[in-house]
């Protein structure tokens, strides 16, 4: 990447990395632009589209202010830096690194996670914690107060140290937002109460709205103005928003969840609030926020409802001594994604709620991101890395409609099988910090073994069933060693590590053979032993079986140089054409 001389004279302030650190990241971006057709667009929906896009902004603060208690004021100085500067290519480039990692941690070519900016070094706890907290602290509290466990390890809370001025600052945004102090009955209360005790309890917990209430309630104000103008045309959808608008200031999904995936959403619709827990990596509980806006792909979600029809015989073959029966009419809908902002960006797809007792009421939608999955670009990135470790007969085994299936079903997969353990306790209880690998790596399992099904039922054939295997095979292919609390490369990792020991891949010379026959018996045998884990809910044989199957050789490590050599992007950095021709436009075109 080339930059005007004048530019190499431009000194910053200690620790803001230098030129060469950060063009080194950027020229292995590559950075490509996600669009849809939205030009039949109602005068409603161009209005809708136009206030989520700001519900994103909104969110998308809480979430970088969620990963890092310096992300937020960290950018405002390296943006004031950039103007004072005369917007050199120094700051700019530092400005696009930060947007593209959505803060001021890079995760670098070797895996480190380090800052790039003049901030704190990377903590698994995040700002969901105090910062910095290592787990054993809040372990030993939690074993002197079992009682408050539920609200500590909350999903949608922030946990404090019990100090005089975290005490002032939650009870004087109760006093000035008292809609919120009437949503959260009784924490008035309790707070005052541990600011009038000397001795006070180690720590506490609030609720995201209380920790952010100028955003929330901002993003809450602009949901139910698209509600509002959505009525008449889509009142499901309007409902949705509705409800979804009030979840975010009582931290509470399910009124939302529940008009989400049990009314009709029209085309357009929307993936709004905090979720998934990834981003917690100290105990695996606190939600990050994200928002996707999204376009239905109406001739796709057709084919999909057709391999649904046989969802209860997939789900009666699997492995595993209980039997579930599952509903075939659940929502699986093809997307395109016309913008995501926080969390949102991270996902290929989405199969929510994920609260074991919402699902039981309401059931689950999934969603599918198609245009993310079948662009050119993204495809030729993935292609490279493929071609540069297996064989060459293999080499067009793998297809942008394979990677699209592999993730179809990986999502569905999350649906079918244990979803507690023989006691009826929560996996999320059970298993704790090995949760999300274990359910992860089952998901990804059970997609190889349902087209494995959906080929012996005519429904696939033997080619798209074997471009299916390929993108798992891909998966597996890690160009570094994976962190232990990163759950993806993980289980991807894990995989591959079993698929070798079994027979499916043959290491030799430094490349790799892919025995398909030896597919189905293999993919059994790790999903059998997965879903086990999960109906004994052992969080140590959970532990056991991640240390077993992530580990790491001179194999990796032939396989990790000779897709770094071949690779020309590392990176993927997702752009969104209906923000770079401005949102702002919609609410009056047409």
């Amino acid at each position: 990447m080339s930059r005007p001389a004048a530019d190499t004279a431009v000194q910053l302030p200690r620790r803001y990395w230098p030129a060469d650190q950060v063009d080194r990241i950027l020229r292995q971006t590559l950075s490509y632009t996600l669009d849809a057709d939205l030009s039949d667009l109602t005068a409603p929906e161009r209005l809708v589209v136009a206030e989520l896009v700001e519900v994103g902004w909104n969110l998308d603060r809480v979430y970088r202010d969620q990963l890092h208690h310096q992300a937020l004021r960290s950018r405002e100085k390296l943006a004031e830096l950039h103007e004072d500067l005369g917007r050199p290519a120094r700051t700019r480039d530092l400005l696009r690194l930060y947007d593209q990692f959505q803060g001021p941690i890079v995760t670098t070519l070797e895996n480190d996670l380090v800052p790039f900016l003049p901030v704190d070094g990377f903590t698994k706890g995040k700002s969901f914690y105090p910062w910095a907290i290592e787990r054993d602290e809040i372990d030993d509290f939690l074993g002197e107060h079992p009682e408050r466990r539920e609200g500590l390890l909350g999903l949608h809370t922030v946990v404090r140290r019990t100090k005089p001025v975290a005490l002032r600052r939650d009870l004087r945004t109760l006093r000035r937002h008292p809609e919120l102090a009437a949503l959260h009955p009784g924490l008035e209360a309790t707070l005052q109460a541990l600011a009038a005790v000397p001795e006070r309890e180690a720590f506490y917990a609030v609720p995201f709205s209380i920790a952010w209430p100028t955003e929330i309630l901002e993003a809450s104000r602009r949901l139910s103005v698209s509600a509002a103008a959505i009525e008449s045309q889509e009142p499901d959808t309007a409902a949705y928003l509705r409800q979804r608008a009030r979840d975010l200031l009582t931290d509470d999904n399910e009124a939302g969840d529940a008009a989400w995936v049990r009314g009709q959403v029209g085309r357009l619709d929307a993936v709004i609030g905090a979720y998934e827990v990834y981003d917690d990596d100290l105990f695996g509980a606190k939600a990050s926020f994200g928002t996707t806006l999204l376009l239905r792909d109406e001739a796709a979600t057709a084919i999909l409802q057709t391999e649904l029809a046989r969802l209860q015989e997939i789900e009666a073959a699997l492995p595993y001594e209980s039997r579930r029966s599952v509903r075939t009419d659940i929502p699986v809908v093809s997307v395109n994604v016309l913008a995501a902002f926080g969390a949102g960006r991270t996902a290929g797809a989405e199969i929510l709620p994920n609260d074991p007792v919402l699902m039981r009421k309401y059931g689950r939608k999934i969603l599918i991101r198609r245009n993310l999955y079948t662009h050119a670009d993204a495809f030729a990135r993935v292609q490279a890395r493929w071609k540069a470790t297996v064989f060459p007969d293999h080499a067009d085994d793998l297809t942008p409609a394979g990677r699209y299936q592999q993730v179809v079903w990986h999502e569905i997969g999350h649906y079918l099988g244990p979803d507690t353990d023989r006691s009826g306790r929560s996996l999320e209880v059970t298993l704790q910090a090995e949760c999300s690998p274990i359910e992860e790596l089952k998901a990804e399992l059970v997609s190889q073994f349902a087209t494995n099904q959906l080929r012996t039922m005519g429904l696939v054939n033997d080619a798209e069933a074997r471009a299916v295997a390929a993108s798992a095979v891909l998966s597996s292919l890690r160009p570094v060693r994976p962190l232990r609390f990163q759950p993806y490369p993980t289980l991807w990792l894990m995989e591959l590590n079993y698929f070798l020991e079994h027979g499916f891949l043959v290491y030799e010379a430094g490349g790799l053979g892919i025995r398909y026959d030896r597919h189905p018996e293999v993919v059994e045998g790790m999903l059998t032993e997965v879903l086990a884990i999960q109906e004994d809910g052992s969080r140590q044989r959970a532990a056991e079986f991640i240390s077993r199957y992530s580990g790491w050789d001179d194999r990796h490590i032939a396989l990790a140089r000779a897709m770094q050599a071949a690779e020309r992007y590392r990176y993927l950095n997702d752009r969104y054409g209906l923000l770079e021709d401005g949102a702002g436009a919609l609410a009056t075109a047409g």
